[in-house]
């Protein structure tokens, strides 16, 4: 057990925030960037990052932390589950 999930090396979200760069970050980028800044209005994988390193560290000490807020962008649909209930791309 790590006590971060960004010290986690054998997950992508580990590597990524080991490494500076997302392992899968070309595939990212081109499918699953363009649903999430639909939804959430993530622009890069810098903000995706962002968000991504927030919920996780919020999932991780839930003694100390609110559950994390995603919001949507304008006019776009709500998403089928709750956005807490998502899991994280790994």
């Amino acid at each position: 057990m790590v006590r971060r999930v960004a010290d986690y090396r054998f997950c992508s979200h580990g590597m990524w925030c080991q490494s500076g760069r997302h392992p899968f970050a070309d595939s990212v980028t081109q499918h699953a960037l363009p649903m999430l800044a639909h939804l959430f209005s993530f622009k890069n994988l810098a903000e995706l990052k962002a968000q991504m390193d927030m919920v996780l560290l919020e999932k991780s000490a839930p003694e100390r932390s609110p559950p994390a807020t995603w919001t949507l962008a304008a006019g776009s649909p709500p998403p089928t589950a709750s956005p807490s209930s998502v899991p994280p791309i790994p």
